[in-house]
């Protein structure tokens, strides 16, 4: 049974691998991008910018599945004055923003990739694990801290 499926950040590194992983097994794969790109083998809707006012209507149209990977993640030279409010609008607002009408529009499943940094920058001589504490170090860390608590489980994300 093939499920439709929005990947955000389907031009990136992940984003590429799972695309192509999801097509070979049968799955409807659409990618949604900051704009269209021919180097994507399969059918994407440029949405422009991520953020708290993004309109994702066309992208998850028929849509069953999300899979969230696109993110603020470097800091350019030219914008590192707004760095944290940057990392903000993206990656907090915009993931929940994202999940919110991801709900509305009735896809069934909602994944979120998150990064390792929300836990810190060096684990106890290990590898972290769900129980360690959540101790982000820098802006981007602290965002997607604050993304998963917004697009979490335990969250209600029907209409305001």
């Amino acid at each position: 049974m093939s499920l439709p499926v929005l990947i955000t950040g389907a031009s990136g590194f992940v984003g590429k691998s799972l695309s192509n992983h999801l097509g070979a097994q049968g799955h409807v794969v659409r990618g949604g991008m900051r704009a269209p790109t021919e180097q994507f083998p399969f059918p994407s809707i440029a949405v422009g910018n991520i953020g708290p006012e993004t309109d994702w209507t066309a992208a998850l149209a028929g849509c069953q599945a999300v899979v969230h990977l696109a993110a603020h993640v470097h800091v350019m030279r030219h914008r590192a004055g707004d760095a944290s409010g940057d990392f903000h609008r993206v990656n907090v607002e915009g993931s929940e923003n994202l999940a919110r009408q991801a709900a509305r529009a009735g896809v069934r499943r909602f994944v979120f990739l998150s990064s390792v940094k929300v836990n810190g920058e060096e684990g106890a001589q290990r590898a972290f694990v769900e129980s360690d504490p959540v101790m982000p170090m820098d802006a981007y860390g602290t965002s997607k801290a604050e993304a998963e608590s917004k697009v979490g489980f335990e969250d209600d994300f029907g209409p305001k």
